[in-house]
């Protein structure tokens, strides 16, 4: 084809042509949409939003809350706050779901002159699963939960609530009726520390029959792999102790037909590794008899069964290494009373006088290999949620939490898995869609951090704010909260 070439003068006609062609088109073009109003509520502005499904992130977005929830997300550009609106710059910050701590022992502390709320929201623990009570503190923490809606209060949402803890001590023939008393209770689900052969089969097709779902200690002479089987919701503490590693251990049968005919093990609620020198026989040969391979079954099960595991590291930490000079010196003890104080400082010395060192050296080895445990369920999939069991021994309100996401981290989880372990995980767990993910139409429980915590799990604990029932407390507030903690504890 011959080459065309166009005069000078019919080359400008054109361009000039192209060029008043483009200035029409973006004449019609649609204009830009005028920025959205928002004229009360509160508007949290620039901020990162990370999604806790998959991690993405979201950078320079608006979170507009009113009425408790959150009703649009959107780009800061996108929105103008005006009138009786509070606009929070949060540039550079990130946001995410309150926490929830899974495992806590809070209500009996509720009507203290200083509850434990104070120090947990500071930590940006907006929601908790109480492990123990009757139909009393049932009942108190509903209330709880309607003064808060209510913004008569600020605590923590009572997510879920235990009524009177069942043991091995009930008679096989009575647990019908212990159970039926707990459903009348308004128990959400059934707490249970101890089990004998007997009464484990009533307890779980009474669990069924009511809807009532069973949670916590597998005792040793149960078989877990049993219980999960049989529809047992959620495992506390790893077992705890024994419990779940003797389905690791190639001697199982042997060593569970000793312990089921030997006395039962009440553990002190504190300190539970004090009453267990007579067992540290077995804690040997389980630790000899160790298999990888029947963990990765175990753990199989479990994933299959969704027999949800809360593994409160950090409570089994304090626990087995309870006489450690770093947990007495501790500069957080501040934020605890001092007759609590005194009782686990007094627990940590009786450990010391009643284990010997060859004692303690065998606990301090099988928490190796409960790590080991905890890896394999983490590369199998089971599901699994934070608790911090606060008030045992150790265990600070609200900053056992932040000691759990980082042993955690040490074990190899991953900063997304335990954010999602602390959110969303919780609100599936409790089969609930209002929490857990921040998005529209979700309960504005936030936490807003200083940086990323997606890069680093220490990042989760650098909080600088937090949102409760979309009441913002600022850094300088949750400060405050603390102080006032420490002063009321010292008096």
């Amino acid at each position: 084809m011959p080459k065309i070439t166009l005069c000078p003068a019919l080359s400008a006609t054109l361009a000039a042509t192209l060029a008043f062609i483009g200035l029409m088109l973006a004449s019609c073009a649609t204009p830009h949409e005028p920025a959205t109003p928002v004229t009360s509520g509160t508007v949290i502005t620039h901020v990162t939003v990370v999604n806790t499904r998959d991690g993405t992130l979201q950078p320079g977005m608006s979170v507009v809350i009113q009425n408790g929830k959150i009703s649009t997300i959107a780009k800061s550009a996108s929105i103008t706050a005006s009138g009786s609106a509070q606009t929070i710059d949060a540039s550079g910050k990130f946001v995410v779901p309150g926490y929830n701590d899974m495992h806590t022992h809070a209500m009996a502390n509720a009507d203290e002159p200083m509850p434990f709320w104070p120090a947990m929201l500071a930590n940006g623990i907006t929601g908790i699963r109480e492990m123990a009570g009757n139909a009393q503190t049932i009942a108190r923490a509903r209330k709880l939960n309607a003064d808060s809606a209510a913004g008569l209060v600020l605590a923590p949402e009572v997510l879920s609530s235990a009524s009177n803890i069942v043991t091995a001590m009930v008679a096989p023939p009575a647990t019908s009726g212990v159970m039926q008393q707990l459903k009348n209770d308004g128990a959400d689900y059934v707490k249970t520390v101890s089990q004998n052969p007997g009464m484990f089969p009533i307890l779980m097709a009474e669990s069924k029959r009511l809807g009532l779902p069973v949670a916590g200690h597998i005792a040793p002479g149960i078989s877990a792999t049993e219980a999960s089987n049989a529809g047992w919701r959620a495992v506390e503490h790893l077992g705890p102790a024994l419990s779940l590693l003797l389905d690791c251990s190639t001697d199982e049968e042997a060593i569970r037909s000793v312990i089921r005919r030997a006395p039962p093990v009440m553990p002190n609620i504190f300190s539970p590794f004090i009453p267990r020198l007579p067992e540290v026989d077995w804690f040997k040969r389980v630790m000899a008899t160790y298999s990888e391979e029947r963990c990765v079954t175990l753990a199989r099960t479990f994933a299959k069964n969704e027999t949800w595991q809360v593994p409160s590291l950090y409570r089994v930490k304090t626990m087995q290494f309870s006489a450690d000079a770093a947990y007495r010196t501790d500069p957080n003890l501040k934020y605890v009373e001092a007759k609590r104080r005194a009782q686990w400082q007094s627990l940590a010395e009786q450990y010391t006088r009643t284990i010997p060192a060859e004692v303690d050296a065998v606990f301090r080895s099988f928490y190796d290999y409960q790590l080991k445990l905890l890896q394999t369920m983490r590369r199998e999939k089971v599901r699994m949620l934070t608790g911090s069991d606060m008030t045992g021994i150790w265990c600070i309100p609200g900053f056992s939490l932040h000691e759990e996401f980082k042993i955690l981290a040490q074990a190899g989880f991953t900063p997304l898995e335990i954010l999602q372990m602390s959110t969303v995980n919780a609100a599936e767990f409790l089969k609930r869609s209002d929490f857990g993910q921040v998005d529209e139409g979700k309960t504005a429980d936030l936490v807003l951090l200083d940086a990323n915590p997606l890069l680093d799990a220490a990042n989760l604990s650098r909080i600088w704010g937090v949102v409760v029932k979309g009441r913002y407390q600022s850094k300088v507030a949750l400060q405050k909260m603390l102080d006032d903690t420490a002063t009321a504890y010292r008096n």
